[in-house]
Formats: structure tokens, sequence, C-alpha cells
């Protein structure tokens, strides 16, 4: 029989070692979360979305994600927060997870 768990938690880990990372990083996957309250049915949804070409748009602060406004460089990433945000997720509780390719993303976490 399988275990009834109340919650579980996943980790997901960049491919590049810390000392490889440049300050900015060209892709990776934007994880997003939202929950409901409800009283009776309490759930959590995710989000993850590719992100290339993020050149800096981003700035990470104890894994949180804060995206930069203004330049037109920024564009890519800020229009997709501001479309996710129509379906009720926030930028603060967005993460960016830096990786090499979409490819060894796929690999490593198959979906």
């Amino acid at each position: 029989m399988i275990e009834v768990a109340k919650t579980t938690s996943f980790h997901f880990k960049s491919d590049l070692p810390k000392r490889h990372r440049p300050d900015k990083i060209q892709s990776g996957i934007l994880h997003l979360y939202r929950s409901s309250k409800h009283p009776t049915n309490p759930k959590q949804e995710h989000c993850f979305a590719w992100i290339v070409n993020a050149n800096g748009q981003y700035k990470t602060k104890k894994g949180s994600c804060t995206v930069y406004d203004g330049s037109s460089t920024h564009t890519h990433l800020k229009e997709t927060m501001s479309y996710l945000e129509r379906f009720g997720f926030s930028e603060e509780k967005a993460k960016f997870v830096p990786f090499s390719s979409k490819e060894k993303w796929i690999f490593k976490y198959p979906h």
C-alpha cells in the first residue's frame, strides 16, 4: 500500500557550478507556484517556463526572483511574468533556476 502524505517537496538544482555562473545567465527555468486557501480543499499549483536570453533580467536573493523594469532588453522575462500574473502566479513566488540548455533540463527533470 502506498503511504499517503500531507505534503511533499521538490528540489530543482542548476547544472551550472556556482563558480561558473556568470552574473548574467542566458537561460533557465522560471518556476512559480500559487496556492488556494479553500477551507476544505487547499491546493498548490506550479508553473514552469523556459527562459532564453534572460540577459540579467532577474536578480536572485535567497532564491527569490525579481524582474527588472524599464529597459527594452528586459521585455522577454517581464512579459512572461505579466502573462503568468493574470493566472494568479506572482513574482514574489518565482524562482529562476539557471540551466545550460533546455535539452539538459528535460533530461534531468523529465515531465
